[in-house]
């Protein structure tokens, strides 16, 4: 037989799980604590981050609607803005004008009668 060095020691198996058990015991401690503290913080994380999104659905509505109210405002604008460049446009010419001050002003040719003729059937 073959002599054995003195720091091998021959042990069964019981013995070693045995040995091990507070230190095995102690680990899982360790792991279940460190596991229980990550899920918290990321349950926390979480409640924190739909509570700062729930919070601002109501204002993106709230922008959401004014943004379609300014783009009527805008739809609107843009319309009297084209009808203004057509009249800047009507104004240059001469025919226009002087239909424009006739209308208006009741501005007369020479030798012109006017005569006004109400509606009768609006009263």
């Amino acid at each position: 037989m073959a002599k054995r060095p003195n720091n091998i020691v021959n042990i069964n198996d019981e013995i070693v799980e045995s040995y091990d058990a507070p230190r095995a015991k102690y680990e899982r401690r360790v792991y279940k604590r460190r596991h229980r503290r990550v899920i918290i913080v990321m349950a926390v994380a979480f409640v924190l981050g739909v509570l700062a999104v729930g919070l601002q659905v109501p204002k993106l509505h709230e922008a959401q609607a004014s943004v379609r109210q300014q783009q009527k405002v805008l739809a609107k604008v843009k319309k009297e803005n084209a009808q203004l460049k057509q009249e800047k446009q009507n104004l240059k010419d001469d025919d226009y004008v002087e239909k424009l001050i006739r209308q208006r002003y009741m501005y007369t040719k020479n030798g012109e009668t006017v005569f006004n003729i109400t509606d009768s059937s609006s009263d």
